[in-house]
């Protein structure tokens, strides 16, 4: 259903394409004429250039380096500046006069000028074609007297190989006298910048950089000293914390009447039975009265004092005062733990002050190391551009002997500008194609506007589409003589008119191929015969 649409489609087109032929045929017709007047009618405009190439100096650069700059674009837009500046342009002008006819002699000098430097052109590439080269560029020059456009372009070749000789030798003397200056300011800054490195070594005494590894191994020692005290520290905090656990374990016995000390070795090893068979041999109870038994055993074996004596002698005491006899080995050490306590405190924050010394002088020496080294680096590299640019100096004032003596890199031109046979404006090409394309573009324009303003129905669908109504016949058109006469002459005139139009259409194709003059040659010697 599609292709058949499509095919409805392309058919309609080309009935209205044959039916509006005449809105096709005239202005094609008419757009070939004015394009072949226009192509006929317009200025010629002819292009000539110049090839120059850029010679290498003489003298190899390993042996003597130029000091200006060889980049080809930099230098030709320098010179370029020059050429193109008023006072150049109005030599040749009054030179060359090319503003020879009745109309441009009373153009005003400004405007001269402005036109003058428009036609003029540098470039890197060659006008009429591909070809390159990286060590030459073109000059071209376009105006309506090809013989005045080949001699301004080779004045202008000859310009550029002047102005160039003169920029350079400007450029070598300029910058001998540049080199002259800079080595007198880096002199200066040298000296600042030896003694400003003097003067930071003294300010930062004891951080710089090179008293980092003596900063390091004290601060290692110093790190071993804490460590050794901390280590110390816990555990005397864990014997006086064991003491204290000891001390609150006896006052609980003691607030419970639990004597365990004062009992006798068999009633301790009938108490141990009985807790052995509750609890196990890690229980503390279990390990305390072990302990205890233990004690015993070795002061009776020493001849210690008998149960009844200890008993006697408790007896006629205070409870506080059992309880601190008790206690008073226990609180004996917890006062020498305390104590060591806080000598070892007293240590450790000795020993923290002079590490946060140190530690401060290790964090500031890479600060100082680079500010030291930024200096040490901005000396150095001074120094260094300093015997550079020594150097350099002593290579200008070779490469000045050199500009003067022309042995340097210079301007040549390889290629003279020559007369040019074939105009550049206008292109009779684009031309062509804008003539065909004006041309068709107005036809279908006007079939366009007509086709959209009839609203009349031309066939059996619409009728069906617009009315809604359906059609149930179609009366074919009754064609009188009168009517296959006009036809006829319709068809005459359209294949003469359209014979018109090829013709003018090959005509202004092989004008376009060939150009205007030579064509204009072919018709004067055929009509000759």
């Amino acid at each position: 259903m599609q292709e058949r649409s499509e095919s409805l489609n392309l058919d309609y087109y080309i009935k209205l394409a044959l039916k509006r032929r005449w809105l096709i045929i005239i202005p094609l017709i008419l757009s070939m004429i004015v394009g072949i007047c226009l192509a006929i009618a317009l200025p010629k405009i002819y292009r000539a250039y110049a090839l120059v190439l850029v010679r290498p100096q003489r003298v190899q650069e390993r042996y003597v380096r130029s000091t200006i700059d060889t980049e080809i674009e930099s230098t030709v837009q320098t010179i370029k500046q020059e050429i193109l500046s008023r006072s150049n342009l109005e030599k040749i002008i009054n030179r060359f006069n090319p503003f020879s006819s009745v109309e441009q002699t009373d153009m005003l000098i400004e405007d001269k000028v402005a036109y003058l430097r428009q036609q003029i052109k540098i470039q890197f590439r060659e006008p009429s074609k591909n070809w390159q080269n990286p060590n030459s560029f073109f000059i071209s020059f376009e105006w309506e007297d090809p013989e005045i456009a080949m001699r301004v372009t080779n004045a202008l070749a000859d310009s550029f190989i002047n102005e160039n000789l003169k920029v350079r030798e400007s450029q070598a003397v300029e910058a001998t006298d540049f080199f002259d200056d800079q080595l007198r300011t880096m002199r200066e800054r040298l000296k600042e910048l030896d003694e400003q490195i003097r003067g930071f070594r003294e300010k930062y005494m004891g951080e710089l950089p090179e008293q980092l590894n003596t900063n390091l191994r004290m601060l290692d020692n110093l790190q071993s000293q804490l460590d050794q005290k901390e280590r110390s520290l816990r555990d005397a905090k864990n014997r006086l914390l064991f003491i204290q656990n000891e001390i609150k374990a006896k006052k609980e016995l003691f607030a419970a009447g639990q004597t365990d000390d004062l009992l006798t070795l068999p009633q301790l090893v009938t108490q141990l039975a009985n807790l052995q068979t509750k609890y196990s041999d890690q229980h503390p109870d279990v390990i305390r009265l072990k302990a205890q038994i233990k004690d015993l055993e070795a002061k009776y074996e020493s001849g210690g004092l008998e149960l009844t004596e200890t008993l006697e002698a408790l007896s006629s005491k205070t409870a506080d005062q059992v309880l601190a006899q008790l206690l008073s080995k226990e609180i004996q050490q917890q006062t020498a733990t305390e104590i060591e306590i806080n000598d070892i405190k007293m240590d450790i924050a000795k020993l923290n002050h002079e590490i946060d010394v140190y530690q401060q002088r290790i964090e500031r020496t890479p600060t100082r190391e680079e500010h030291l080294q930024a200096l040490k680096r901005d000396y150095e590299n001074l120094q260094h551009s300093y015997q550079s640019l020594l150097g350099r100096k002593l290579n200008a004032e070779i490469a000045v002997n050199m500009e003067k003596k022309q042995i340097s890199e210079q301007f040549t031109v390889l290629n003279y500008a020559y007369i040019p046979e074939k105009p550049v404006s206008p292109n009779l090409k684009i031309l062509f194609i804008l003539a065909i394309f004006a041309g068709l573009n107005i036809g279908g324009g006007l079939i366009f506007l007509l086709e959209y303003f009839d609203t009349s129905l031309k066939n059996p669908e619409q009728f069906e589409v617009d009315l809604g109504v359906p059609v149930l016949a179609a009366i074919p058109q009754l064609i009188r003589t009168k009517d296959k006469i006009k036809r006829t002459m319709n068809l005459v005139f359209t294949v003469f008119f359209s014979i018109i139009a090829i013709l003018l259409f090959t005509a202004f194709g092989l004008l376009a191929i060939v150009g205007v003059e030579p064509a204009m040659e072919f018709v004067q010697e055929y009509l000759k015969i």
